[in-house]
């Protein structure tokens, strides 16, 4: 899924087909005008109940005792209407490069 809108300073890909927009994560990508990329994952807290009970029967992170994402975001829903206004806010409030991660290898020649 991907979104644009002409007047944000960003274009938003969305990855993740059958959204639950009440029980879901789905990754992120954001690239500025510069052309500098980044990557977050945004959870509802429904799915990371889910994901804990799960693990709670797989025996992951300790039977579900904890949970961990690197760049997690957490909204009310999975909407792209939500994530547009989160990625707004978190650009106005200079949080944006603390919460996302940048894409500095676009080669393929390792890293990410």
């Amino acid at each position: 899924m991907a979104e644009n809108n002409a007047t944000r300073t960003y274009s938003l890909k969305i990855f993740g087909d059958q959204i639950n927009v009440a029980d879901d994560n789905v990754d992120v990508e954001v690239t500025l005008t510069d052309g500098r990329r980044f990557v977050a994952t945004f959870f509802t807290i429904k799915n990371i109940e889910s994901i804990m009970n799960r693990y709670r029967e797989t025996g992951e992170c300790l039977h579900g005792k904890y949970f961990w994402s690197s760049q997690m975001i957490i909204i009310d829903e999975i909407r792209p209407s939500l994530i547009f206004d989160t990625i707004d806010d978190l650009l106005n409030s200079r949080e944006f490069e603390s919460s996302f991660r940048e894409i500095l290898n676009n080669n393929g020649s390792g890293g990410c």
